[in-house]
């Protein structure tokens, strides 16, 4: 069976440390990139995003480290249940959420 990793990023306005960490994350299985809906972004921020969820989704699948990409409407702490053993999530120290554990 193929380890898989899962993060989930916004990747508005895109800087090298986002890069890295997806990088990074990769090294944990196939990587797989949940990018929240505008309104999640906006839910999370209070403020709509830069870059609509399109374009954040079609970043996200053209960098090299990246197997696959979908944009979501429920953060990850809400589809927990459905995640194998054979998965890892993948988070920033600065996003850790006790829900996530």
């Amino acid at each position: 069976m193929t380890k898989r990793a899962i993060v989930e990023a916004s990747l508005d306005n895109l800087r090298s440390d986002d890069v890295r960490f997806l990088q990074v994350a990769a090294g944990y299985g196939a990587l797989h990139v949940r990018v929240p809906s505008d309104d999640l972004v906006a839910e999370a921020t209070g403020s709509r995003p830069e870059f609509p969820a399109a374009e954040r989704l079609f970043l996200a699948g053209s960098i090299h480290w990246v197997e696959s990409a979908s944009a979501v409407e429920r953060t990850v702490a809400g589809e927990l249940t459905g995640l194998g053993g054979d998965t890892t999530l993948v988070v920033r120290e600065e996003d850790d959420d006790p829900a996530l554990e």
